[in-house]
């Protein structure tokens, strides 16, 4: 027994020694595989993998790095990294590798490298930290980057497009403040116009109300004493030609003060003070009237002057002077603008419960344009028979001031040469109890 023992000390020892070796092997045999398997991660690795040595020298380089650069499989184990990148060996990642030798981590480190054509440039995305030294391999650096240049272009153009697109908002932006501005002094010098055109206005209408009342007076004598000396009332004239000139001087104060008349109502209607008295009011004592008025001028230019008045026309709502003073102007000018041998037809019916007045012509006429300068204020449509005629033009735009005062509506129909027709349309007077 006791010599068998030390043949079975030495078979001892040799088993653990072998037992030994066969984990030794087993460990490096799974760190080889763990190896491979750290290798194979890092070759399809969609990053940038470099391990440079301390020397600057790749060591390590996976498919994405090589792809990235340029270089054949395996063509960058051993060379500088200055002949991989084209970097430079004094440049920025020149200096971040040194920071990052010295023990400290870098992250998020741009590297913009030019291209081959010196026109366009690749920027890569870098982080890189220390590897120690371990198991005899030396010390190195690892580094693991990304190529960002699509999306630095990317970002690039954005900016551009924003820079754009500011300033185009800045330009437009000035050239609205700028168009404000002009706006709002175009308006102020509107609003000074306005005010300047109104004063202006105010001013002539006062003139004209003041000139009015100055010119009456003395007309109204001079109408008088003709009266008077027409009528031989304080003695005869003498000559009979004193009597004509009588006349004469009376139907010139006359129609002079009918001038002032219509002059004042004017300034009157621009100034807003012109007073309406509505009542109401039988039309058939308006058209007597005023037909009564304008008999005799017709008769002298050798005109037909008709009336037809609707019996069941009821008492309309107006101003008894104001609506005798629109049939007065509307017939003067129909016997106005008629040629002798014409005719003048005045209408008077209901119409969809107003009163219409119509008062038709067989006279010349008038276009539209002409329709539109008559209603002017001393407007005058250009023809022989108004020139030979004369007058203010303050006939129709009266009419019109005086209709629209009344709550009316006017409507003018008129064609060149075969005459004119003017309607007038005023409210009826409201029914009372008893009436």
């Amino acid at each position: 027994m006791d010599a068998a023992s030390p043949g079975a000390a030495s078979t001892v020892s040799r088993l653990e020694a072998r037992v030994a070796e066969l984990e030794a092997a087993l460990r490096q045999s799974e760190a080889r595989a763990g190896e491979a398997r750290f290798r194979s991660l890092v070759q399809t690795a969609a990053s940038i993998i470099l391990v440079l040595g301390e020397d600057g020298r790749v060591q390590e380089a996976n498919r994405e790095a090589e792809r990235a650069f340029g270089i054949g499989d395996g063509g960058a184990i051993g060379r500088h990294w200055t002949e991989v990148m084209g970097g430079r060996p004094t440049g920025a990642f020149a200096a971040q590798l040194a920071i990052a030798g010295e023990g400290t981590e870098i992250r998020n480190f741009e590297q913009a490298l030019r291209e081959q054509d010196g026109m366009s440039e690749r920027v890569f995305l870098w982080n890189l930290n220390r590897l120690p030294e371990a198991d005899g391999v030396p010390p190195g650096i690892l580094c693991v980057g990304q190529d960002i240049t699509r999306r630095k272009r990317a970002e690039l153009d954005l900016r551009q497009a924003r820079d754009e697109l500011e300033m185009r908002v800045a330009e437009r932006t000035r050239a609205l403040m700028q168009e404000i501005q002009e706006r709002r002094r175009a308006e102020q010098a509107l609003i000074q116009a306005k005010e300047q055109a109104e004063l202006a206005n105010r001013a002539k209408s006062e003139f004209l109300a003041n000139m009015s009342h100055e010119l009456r007076t003395p007309l109204n004598a001079i109408i008088g004493f003709s009266s008077m000396m027409e009528s031989e009332i304080v003695g005869p004239l003498g000559h009979p030609k004193y009597l004509d000139y009588a006349k004469v001087i009376g139907k010139s104060g006359q129609h002079l003060l009918a001038v002032i008349s219509d002059i004042l109502d004017v300034a009157k209607i621009e100034a807003g003070k012109l007073e309406m008295h509505p009542q109401p009011m039988d039309v058939r004592d308006a058209v007597e009237s005023s037909l009564l008025l304008i008999a005799e001028r017709a008769e002298e230019s050798g005109l037909v002057l008709t009336q037809d008045i609707a019996p069941d026309t009821p008492h309309l709502l107006g101003d008894p002077v104001r609506v005798k003073q629109i049939l007065l102007n509307l017939l003067s000018n129909a016997v106005k603008f008629t040629p002798a041998g014409g005719r003048i037809a005045l209408r008077v019916r209901p119409d969809a419960g107003r009163i219409l007045i119509e008062i038709a012509d067989t006279g010349i006429g008038m276009n539209a344009e002409g329709i539109a300068v008559a209603l002017q204020p001393f407007g005058q449509v250009d023809s022989q028979l108004s020139r030979r005629s004369g007058g203010t033009g303050l006939g129709l735009p009266l009419v019109r001031s005086f209709v629209d005062l009344l709550n009316g509506t006017l409507d003018i129909r008129s064609r060149e040469g075969e005459g004119t027709t003017v309607s007038v349309r005023l409210p009826v007077a409201p029914r009372y109890d008893g009436e």
